[in-house]
């Protein structure tokens, strides 16, 4: 049993899927692909297991602060580094990753202090990057769809949120009608 599955009763996949199921809720009457729909099920799902202080090489960002420091002023002033390489596939779509995150999940709590819109357009931009340095085929059309459909998917995110938020009891067995008052 996994340390994130004792301390939350979940495990990964149980975690995607609960994601999944609510990004399916708030999406229902729009085309989304459904590996769409599982990528950022599993990203929301990653980040939610995923600790700042984990001691990875690459930890979450804290906010789009973090991710502008990171990801978006080493490519303007070329200085690599640990950031965003535009030679990385992995490393720019990380940076998509976080950005989905943070512009979507925390958009509430991130438009207060950032011009979120403008984070849509960076990762829209990690995404494209990311799609056009990818060597798999499928992976590669995955990744051009999430760029292309960025800020739907950052407004779904929020959605999802706000879901959540708004209901914080409301934890129930996927597929489930909530139970009757």
């Amino acid at each position: 049993m996994t340390q994130f599955k004792q301390v939350s009763g979940s495990d990964l996949m149980g975690t995607v899927n609960f994601f999944l199921y609510h990004i399916s809720d708030v999406t229902s009457g729009v085309n989304f692909s459904p590996d769409e729909k599982m990528y950022t099920a599993s990203v929301l799902a990653h980040y939610t297991s995923t600790s700042r202080g984990s001691g990875t090489d690459m930890p979450p960002c804290a906010d789009l602060a973090d991710i502008f420091h990171t990801f978006v002023l080493p490519v303007i002033f070329g200085s690599g580094g640990d950031g965003l390489s535009d030679s990385d596939p992995e490393i720019t779509e990380i940076a998509g990753a976080q950005t989905l995150l943070l512009a979507g999940f925390f958009r509430d709590q991130m438009k207060r202090r950032h011009n979120v819109r403008a984070f849509d357009h960076f990762g829209q931009t990690f995404y494209g990057l990311s799609a056009g340095l990818c060597l798999q085929p499928k992976k590669s059309d995955l990744l051009a769809r999430m760029a292309t459909n960025f800020p739907l998917w950052t407004e779904t995110c929020c959605q999802v949120s706000r879901v959540l938020r708004d209901n914080p009891y409301l934890i129930r067995p996927f597929g489930l009608p909530p139970a009757a008052s």
